[in-house]
């Protein structure tokens, strides 16, 4: 069995997910297009330098996922003032796992943990599934969400 790419990242709508205009010559947010209108923008290890100061320099940022969201956005080159929603998803080979924020507010949190070769919970209580739903996006006949939307293809594409 191959292991599981690692992700981190945010996804949206192009309207939730912006890029913020205030900052200067800076690379542009890497905007993955995916379906049914949301976009994946990927955390780059940039962006992880600019979350990890912020964990350590600020307990406010360590202590609210809502805060830790807004570090994340701006560390994507995103908005911080999100309207409607977005989600974090975070993918390992033990866990997937992430939050669904509505105006910038944490409104729900989920992980899924695998032993290393086996999931440990039903498969339909998956962590993206259940957090892509939260965001809108609607299985087909046959498929969840991840391959509706179109992250399992860019998963794969990943590996």
């Amino acid at each position: 069995m191959t292991e599981p790419t690692a992700l981190t990242a945010l996804i949206g709508t192009r309207e939730s997910l912006q890029r913020d205009d205030r900052r200067g010559n800076r690379a542009d947010p890497l905007f993955v297009e995916l379906s049914q209108g949301f976009v994946l923008v990927p955390l780059d290890e940039d962006a992880w330098r600019v979350i990890g100061s912020a964990l350590t320099d600020d307990d406010e940022v360590a202590a609210s996922l809502s805060r830790l969201l807004a570090v994340m956005l701006g560390a994507a080159g995103l908005r911080q003032d999100v309207p409607g929603s977005v989600a974090y998803l975070e993918l390992d080979q033990f866990h997937q796992s992430g939050w669904v924020a509505l105006d910038g507010t944490v409104v729900e949190a989920l992980v899924t943990d695998f032993d290393g070769s086996q999931l440990l919970t039903p498969e339909t209580d998956w962590a993206f599934n259940r957090l892509l739903r939260r965001l809108g996006v609607r299985a087909g006949d046959g498929t969840d969400e991840c391959t509706a939307v179109g992250l399992t293809e860019y998963l794969g594409e990943q590996a």
